[in-house]
């Protein structure tokens, strides 16, 4: 019996040994796993990374290039407006507010339908790559269901693109104001060259204005009075420069040996035509030629107004694919983490299941010592009283 009972004890002390060393092999070949899977995915993480780092520059740049060509091609699509004009202040706010909302719409519309698809094809792809990336080196992970559920339900990525062309050109003033363009300060200005300074003056002037944004309606009379007496100190600054000027000075000198040389009446045809050609420009001067002249004024403002946030938009569309990709390899990422907790919950396991053989072992070892216990002191007994 006691025999039956040593060799039972012994077969199942077998066993238990080989499930432990299977357990054990199971146990090193998972840590080896997971170790492999936690090397291989920093590489892959470094790849990803250059790889978004890469599209996002691409799409800074594809961007950029987009919103240049939208704004060389800007007088066509102010062109494009057609409102009814009217030179009163509540009708032109009004005109302009419709304005702005028309050319931001149509920038926007114009980058939507040269970009959009594009880009999301190759964000797509990128996710893609992403997700192959991942199966070939997990290929324990249920994918099908998972890509499905934390992937593929996500809604579909489209850019944004942020153009307030209203609070972008808050600050514009247009002038209506009829100027001859054979006027004496005109020509003077011509002769005397200081048109491109005055110019130069002018802009600068408005670059300082912008730096303090207000709205017009409150403003109107201000700026007007501020027009008026820019306007004032041009013409002072021409007569100063007329009064003081070398070649202003012989201008005159040869315009009044012309009057000696080809005599008055040919002084007056040529005031006549002068003259007819002021009424011509003055009648010419009509709602459309203000509209006209109005909208040559926006354009040259939102052109200089929109080149400034180029690079602001273009940062913000690729911000914007940044975080699309950065969202999405952060899933991946979570379902990473979630097979690995998964695979050291399952090793932690297996180690209890080990430590149970272990001491199941040990018990087995303990009831072998008491069987040949009990079996040397049946021998003695039987020896000594049988």
């Amino acid at each position: 019996m006691t025999d039956d009972f040593s060799r039972f004890l012994m077969e199942i002390s077998t066993k238990t040994i080989a499930v432990r060393n299977e357990k054990r092999n199971q146990i090193k070949m998972m840590k080896d796993r997971v170790q492999q899977i936690k090397q291989q995915f920093q590489i892959f993480t470094n790849e990803v990374k250059l790889q978004i780092c890469n599209l996002v520059k691409q799409v800074e740049q594809k961007v950029s290039t987009a919103l240049n060509d939208e704004i060389r091609r800007l007088s066509t699509l102010v062109n494009d407006f057609d409102r009814p004009f009217n030179t009163d202040e509540i009708s032109l706010n009004l005109y302009k507010k419709e304005l702005h909302s028309h050319v931001e719409q149509g920038l926007g519309s114009n980058l939507k339908s040269r970009l959009s698809s594009a880009l999301s094809c190759n964000v797509e792809s990128t996710q893609r790559q992403m997700i192959d990336g991942v199966k070939r080196f997990i290929s324990e992970m249920n994918f099908d269901q998972l890509i499905l559920n934390q992937v593929s339900s996500q809604q579909d990525f489209k850019l944004i693109y942020r153009i307030n062309c209203e609070s972008l050109c808050s600050d514009f003033q247009e002038d209506l104001e009829f100027r001859f363009s054979y006027g004496f300060f005109q020509l003077v200005r011509l002769l005397t060259g200081s048109g491109d300074r005055n110019k130069s003056l002018k802009n600068d002037q408005i670059d300082k204005s912008n730096l303090s944004i207000t709205p017009s309606n409150h403003h109107s009379s201000l700026n007007n009075d501020q027009s008026l007496i820019r306007t004032t100190a041009d013409h002072l600054d021409l007569l100063d420069k007329l009064a003081s000027s070398r070649s202003t000075i012989i201008v005159l000198a040869v315009g009044g040996s012309l009057i000696r040389v080809i005599g008055w009446h040919v002084i007056a045809i040529t005031s006549a035509i002068y003259v007819l050609l002021y009424v011509y420009e003055r009648f010419s001067w009509t709602t459309k030629a203000k509209e006209n002249a109005f909208k040559k004024q926006y354009v040259a403002h939102a052109t200089k107004k929109l080149r400034l946030i180029i690079d602001l938009t273009s940062a913000n569309c690729s911000h914007q694919v940044q975080q699309e990709l950065s969202s999405t390899f952060a899933r991946l990422n979570r379902m990473v983490d979630q097979f690995i907790e998964q695979w050291q919950k399952d090793i932690q396991k297996l180690e209890q299941e080990v430590q149970l053989l272990n001491q199941q072992e040990q018990l087995i070892t303990v009831l072998n010592n008491e069987v040949r216990t009990l079996t040397s002191e049946l021998q003695n007994f039987s020896e000594k009283y049988l």
